[in-house]
């Protein structure tokens, strides 16, 4: 890594990266990362880290599982902060590698193992764990450069150019009156001249760090005109919903990726319909983040390549409709359920809750009393939110019972707390507020597609 050489030198010497050449030891090191390597290697102290047949170097081990897991969020650009691209990169955070992976906590997957398998899933094997350490320990060396693999390409549309992309008409800057959340809607016309199938949705936030999430959604009509009026931004303010009729096509939250629906699924879009943009604005993270400021947020739509069999389908498994999360409690638990009126192939589940929220199980009860786990979060984390997309799609049929337990920890000793000291906290919009829900993506297997809009 030549380019970094200079850089390199001005480091304090026990961030210096060791250059290719005979392996060390660094005894600074260890005091460190005896602990973390010990508790990573299931071992105790006192017992010899596994030994390979070669030592291990960023160049050739290193670098690959980083690409296999690590980089799509952790690349200039992306939502990780900051890069793990080059060997400089990995070096600089390798104290922290060692501990984040040890305790699995990065790669961020906070659901359990036993309950589905899921596409996407970033975990690292243990042997991948126990090979960070190994490199570490010996000294982090980059090795061989011409053992490097080529650079992943990272571009600003994870899926490629969408079909069609929208964005504001110019940036947006939220005015959070009397110290809450904003709500606003974007209106954006199309002329699409005939109905389609949407295979995906992509949104990038312009700043991320005050987007609390991103609804899109597509209208028939023309109501949201007369709601956006002469506003200059071509928006509105809906708290909650898009006041005007309208049909979900995609969504973003904290930690997500797009993605494509199955082959033969996908969501309807009808010609020249209006793309409404839910933006939902959070005070409490922007002022936190001190990212208070100008938003210009896009959305890209991607039309499906292939004919569209069944559309997908949503729904929301709720908690309680009112609730109160009394200021201390470390452990609560709000439920709910929902009872499925047709038979429904479960694509994808999304849970969801705000900074409180500690676990959230989805369980399906079919009509024989056979249960079967959906999603199983065992470590909530608001800022890495997914779409849980299942391997397999199970076919529940109509009168399976889908039932929701979720624990919030309203405790002093909970650090994500908006609080201090900690309040009672109920059911609302804004972010210091919290929710109890989890949406289903299905397809109805009785429904077939209506017309033939464009496979394109």
């Amino acid at each position: 890594m030549k380019s970094d050489d200079a850089t390199v030198r001005r480091d304090p010497p026990e961030d210096r990266p060791m250059k290719t050449g005979p392996v060390r030891t660094g005894r600074a090191l260890l005091p460190i990362l005896l602990p973390a390597l010990a508790f990573a290697l299931g071992s105790r102290g006192d017992e010899r880290l596994p030994q390979t047949a070669e030592k291990v170097t960023f160049s050739k081990e290193i670098v690959r599982i980083l690409q296999g897991h690590c980089q799509t969020c952790h690349h200039p650009g992306g939502v990780g902060p900051f890069g793990l691209v080059t060997y400089r990169d990995a070096y600089r955070h390798r104290k922290a590698m060692v501990k984040e992976t040890a305790a699995r906590d990065m790669p961020p997957w906070s659901v359990a193992a036993d309950c589905a398998k899921y596409q996407d899933d970033p975990s690292l094997s243990q042997k991948e764990i126990d090979t960070i350490a190994q490199w570490v320990l010996s000294g982090a060396p980059e090795g061989n450069p011409r053992d490097l693999p080529p650079r992943r390409v990272f571009r600003k549309w994870e899926l490629g150019e969408p079909d069609v992309q929208f964005t504001f008409k110019k940036p947006y800057t939220p005015g959070f009156s009397k110290g809450g959340d904003e709500y606003r809607c974007f209106v954006f016309p199309t002329q699409i001249p005939e109905d389609r199938w949407v295979g995906a949705v992509a949104v990038l936030p312009g700043n991320p760090k005050m987007v609390h999430h991103a609804l899109v959604w597509v209208e028939k009509g023309s109501s949201s005109e007369k709601l956006v009026g002469n506003d200059p931004s071509g928006s509105y303010s809906c708290f909650g919903s898009s006041i005007v009729p309208t049909d979900s096509i995609g969504e973003w939250v904290p930690g997500t990726r797009p993605h494509l629906f199955p082959s033969g699924t996908g969501r309807f879009f009808p010609k020249n319909a209006r793309v409404i943009l839910q933006i939902h604005y959070s005070a409490h993270y922007a002022m936190k983040a001190g990212a208070m400021g100008p938003d210009r947020t896009s959305v890209g739509i991607y039309f499906a390549r292939q004919p569209v069999q069944k559309p997908v389908v949503a729904t929301w498994v709720y908690g309680p409709d009112t609730f109160v999360i009394p200021a201390g409690d470390a452990h609560h638990t709000l439920k709910g359920s929902l009872t499925l009126s047709s038979a429904a192939r479960v694509l994808a589940v999304w849970p969801h809750m705000h900074l409180l929220g500690r676990t959230m199980k989805i369980t399906a009860t079919l009509p024989g009393g056979k249960q079967q786990c959906l999603v199983d979060v065992t470590n909530w984390d608001f800022h890495w939110q997914r779409t849980y997309w299942l391997q397999t799609p199970p076919l529940l049929p109509a009168g399976t019972r889908v039932d929701l337990v979720a624990t919030y920890d309203n405790s002093a000793g909970n650090p994500n707390n908006p609080s201090s000291p900690p309040r009672n906290v109920t059911l609302g919009m804004d972010t210091t507020n919290e929710m109890s829900q989890a949406a289903l993506y299905y397809t109805v297997e009785t429904e077939a597609a209506r017309g033939k809009p464009s496979p394109r």
